[in-house]
């Protein structure tokens, strides 16, 4: 089971997935980066790069805007979700 964690700290944010840094599925010669709780482009890439992670695939603009307003929004400065957590949203 994977487990994603998000904090913020002086340099930035830092999001893992078990341990390891959070893949940013954004274009590489122009990264979005990740942020949380509010709406946004990169609120919305941290919804995109988390679904995807936990499924294992590309999911669709309608999963990454339920997402965000279910989960992403909702997210405080420190964060942990379970790989469960994603795939509840994920799967309505």
């Amino acid at each position: 089971m994977k487990t994603y964690t998000g904090e913020r700290t002086a340099r930035g944010v830092v999001v893992t997935v078990d341990g390891q840094p959070l893949r940013d599925p954004s274009d590489p010669h122009d990264p979005i980066g990740f942020e949380w709780g509010y709406d946004g482009p990169e609120p919305l890439n941290l919804s995109r790069a988390l679904l995807e992670d936990c499924v294992g695939r590309s999911v669709d603009q309608s999963q990454i805007a339920d997402f965000l307003a279910h989960i992403v929004r909702g997210l405080d400065n420190w964060w942990t979700l379970s790989e469960d957590d994603v795939r509840s949203v994920a799967r309505q």
